[in-house]
């Protein structure tokens, strides 16, 4: 059967537990959005609501619903592209954390609209879109999708598998960035998982990979530490955490 026939395969109970992280986040989102937006007289706190709400509108749900759409041509055109599927999937999924940047930087250099001054209110370390994505986030991602390349390689992870792990390593990351309150902020494992729900829907089935055994939880290991000494080089050489003062109360 020709590879761009078959679906990867998909869990359904992770489908559903996909769909419950959904229902926390709206209602985490919603309830947070409302608190700040109606109780708080800070212009600052609800215009980063206002960019939080745009990440969503534009990337999570927007994103989500045409990568859902339309899943299935896009992989079939990425199968027939020329080249190994890891080098695919490692670019595929550099592009899609680039658009996601495109929207937060967007959002963060939208802040004269929600009726404040730039560096007053962000979501994301500059207004700079190459500075973000070279000093801060993308350029630390790409050593986490060659690591998920090398994963998956040996192991068959289903692409909502895929999209649950990295929301995770998404979450922790911005636990670690940004505090630890992130770890309630479900809607971030959206933000992240849809990096590489695409990508790992477009590798082959039919790839020699087995089904995850106990071999995996050494691979998962180096798979969460692969951005630690990259990052600490971008920081040595961009050691700016944050261009703007910290938003005020």
């Amino acid at each position: 059967m020709d590879e761009t026939e078959l679906h990867p395969p998909s869990n359904p109970v992770l489908v559903r537990l996909v769909k419950v992280i959904a229902v926390v986040a709206v209602i985490q989102v919603s309830s947070i959005s409302a608190f700040i937006l109606i109780g708080s007289k800070s212009l600052p706190h609800k215009a980063v609501i206002g960019m939080i709400l745009g990440l969503v509108l534009f990337w999570i749900i927007t994103g989500g619903l045409l990568a859902l759409r339309y899943k299935q041509a896009v992989r079939c055109w990425v199968l027939r592209l020329p080249g190994s599927w890891q080098l695919k999937f490692v670019i595929f999924a550099t592009v899609m954390a680039l658009l996601e940047e495109v929207v937060t930087v967007s959002m963060t250099n939208c802040a004269p609209l929600f009726g404040v001054k730039m560096g007053q209110a962000y979501i994301t370390a500059s207004a700079n879109y190459f500075d973000v994505v070279l000093g801060h986030s993308v350029i630390v991602f790409i050593p986490q999708y060659i690591a998920w390349a090398w994963v998956l390689t040996k192991y068959q992870l289903s692409p909502v598998s895929v999209f649950l792990i990295y929301g995770v390593q998404g979450l922790t990351g911005e636990a670690m960035f940004g505090g630890v309150a992130h770890l309630l902020n479900m809607f971030w494992m959206f933000v992240y998982g849809m990096m590489v729900y695409l990508p790992a829907y477009c590798i082959p089935v039919n790839r020699g990979a087995v089904r995850a055994d106990w071999g995996i939880i050494w691979r998962m290991f180096v798979l969460f530490i692969s951005p630690g000494l990259f990052a600490a080089v971008v920081m040595k050489l961009h050691p700016v955490k944050i261009h703007f003062p910290p938003i005020a109360p």
